[in-house]
C-alpha cells in the first residue's frame, strides 16, 4: 500500500508585536477608540454627509431568537 505525502506546511500566522499587543490590553487602548469614534461622528455630524448620519441614528434596530425579540 502507497504512503501518502504529508501535506503541505500551513503558512506562519502574522503576529501582532509585542508592543501593540501590550498597548491593545491597556484601558487607554479603549479610551483611543472611545475618543477617535467620538470625533469621527462629531466630524461626520457637522459634513455635508449629516443627512446620512441622521438617517443611521433614525434605523430601528432589533436582535430576535424565535419569539424573543429586543429592539
Amino acid at each position: 500500500m502507497p504512503e501518502t505525502p504529508d501535506p503541505p506546511p500551513l503558512p506562519e500566522p502574522r503576529r501582532i508585536p509585542p508592543t501593540v499587543r501590550a498597548f491593545l490590553q491597556t484601558e487607554t487602548a479603549g479610551a483611543v477608540v472611545l475618543l477617535a469614534g467620538a470625533l469621527i461622528a462629531l466630524v461626520w455630524a457637522n459634513s455635508p454627509w449629516k443627512d446620512a448620519y441622521e438617517s443611521l441614528w433614525s434605523t430601528k434596530l432589533s436582535v430576535g431568537l424565535g419569539d424573543a425579540s429586543v429592539s
